[in-house]
């Protein structure tokens, strides 16, 4: 539902499984290092491998909820 004002919920979703999923992959370069210096967010407390999964598994997501609904926006 969008009225011209506020985007589509199912947008703002989109964005945040893919923001998510990016901020997963991204901490993925400085883990090791992160773990040295005590930094203990979701990505280091579950792992690369985890991280990795669930980062794929958000990606899926939000492009089967973007392909799914794209229609509505034309």
């Amino acid at each position: 539902y969008s009225n011209g004002k506020f985007p589509s919920v199912w947008l703002v979703l989109v964005f945040v499984l893919f923001a998510t999923a990016f901020h997963f992959l991204n901490v993925l370069k400085d883990l090791d290092w992160d773990l040295r210096q005590g930094v203990l967010g979701m990505p280091q407390r579950l792992g690369r491998l985890t991280s990795l999964v669930l980062a794929g598994v958000l990606i899926l997501s939000g492009a089967t909820l973007a392909i799914s609904r794209w229609n509505s926006l034309l």
